[in-house]
């Protein structure tokens, strides 16, 4: 009788997580794909991101209780404010329990930017963030194109130089349409 040491159960094992993992919801969202979300805001509006193509979309999953978020969702709403006008979005994804908890949050730092509620934290499931905050840069297409973990005062410059970025490759997308036009 042949002895096994294991290792095909574990290839075995291995096979079936990652067919399987799809399916039941445990991929990750990350460059390169194209996720989908629909939530309800605090004010009960239904928010798709399908609804924002042709923008660039940042959707932040945070927390009340996340230390970093109080830093990252007023930075998000200056970022709104000053580039709001050239194509920007921002999708401030919640995982609170309770939508009065985040209401007082906005309350207390002044945000008006478009918080959506993930009461049952599907959408979570769905995009798996590593840790909050964290934010996905999505193009006017609908691909992630960078995944941003975490929030420091010292990642301003570099969050702002990438949506600059990607706001300037709507500019020139624009361009190029215009000109095509004139002919």
């Amino acid at each position: 009788m042949r002895r096994s040491d294991g290792s095909a159960l574990i290839a075995v094992a291995v096979v079936v997580l990652v067919v399987l993992a799809p399916a039941v919801g445990w991929s990750t969202v990350s460059e390169g794909d194209r996720p989908e979300l629909a939530l309800t805001d605090i004010d009960g509006q239904q928010v798709e991101l399908q609804q924002l193509r042709g923008s660039v979309v940042l959707i932040d999953f945070w927390a009340t209780w996340c230390t970093p978020c109080h830093e990252a969702l007023p930075f998000y709403e200056r970022m709104l404010e000053q580039y709001g006008d050239q194509g920007l979005e921002v999708l401030a994804v919640s995982i609170d329990a309770d939508a009065d908890d985040i209401r007082e949050f906005a309350d207390e730092h002044s945000l008006t930017l478009p918080l959506l509620h993930d009461a049952d934290q599907q959408a979570f499931a769905r995009f798996n963030p590593a840790a909050m905050p964290t934010t996905y840069f999505v193009d006017p297409d609908g691909e992630v194109q960078t995944v941003h973990i975490g929030f420091d005062g010292d990642d301003r410059d570099q969050l702002e130089a990438n949506i600059g970025e990607m706001l300037q490759d709507i500019s020139h997308q624009d361009d190029e349409q215009d000109g095509e036009s004139c002919h």
